[in-house]
């Protein structure tokens, strides 16, 4: 062998021995403070999702409180006017306030008045079956028969 192919040899098998010991500490090193930096921005994500969706839930509890405390809700839930349906709640209100579905139910569980627009064509059409059937469930109105009593969240709808 010449000494040529034996430098050549040392060389290499003195490359192949230190990737060999330098790849569990790349490893550890490398792979695992990548990990924890995805963990972290993970969680920083989820926190600004949910205040974000915090945000949205409060927005569209001050304005169900303030349409429940009207007036004239309070009278057509009593009468049922159609002229508070003519004046209040033709699509473009829905999406001025943005809010995609509305109902009025009585604690008997019958509807009053039920309304979804569709965000893709921003046209109303009549609330879904599955929705009513959510809505109008007699267990999910019992648990608001008290006037103090408050729920907010997402209902999940196929």
């Amino acid at each position: 062998m010449t000494l040529r192919a034996k430098t050549m040899l040392l060389f290499s098998g003195t490359i192949v021995g230190l990737v060999a010991l330098m790849y569990p500490l790349i490893r550890f090193i490398v792979l695992d403070s990548f990990s924890e930096l995805e963990t972290r921005d993970m969680a920083e994500q989820v926190q600004l999702i949910r205040g974000a969706f915090s945000n949205e839930l409060n927005q569209m509890v001050r304005t169900a409180n303030d349409w429940g405390g009207w007036d004239d809700t309070y009278a057509f839930m009593k009468d049922e006017n159609d002229t508070y349906i003519k004046e209040n709640l033709a699509d473009p209100g829905f999406i001025n306030i943005q809010i995609n579905v509305m109902a009025y139910i009585r604690l008997s569980g019958r509807v009053i008045f039920s309304r979804e627009i569709d965000p893709g064509t921003e046209k109303g059409k009549p609330l879904s079956e599955d929705l009513l059937r959510r809505f109008t469930d007699n267990t999910f109105l019992q648990r608001h028969m008290d006037a103090n009593l408050r729920f907010t969240g997402i209902v999940m709808a196929s």
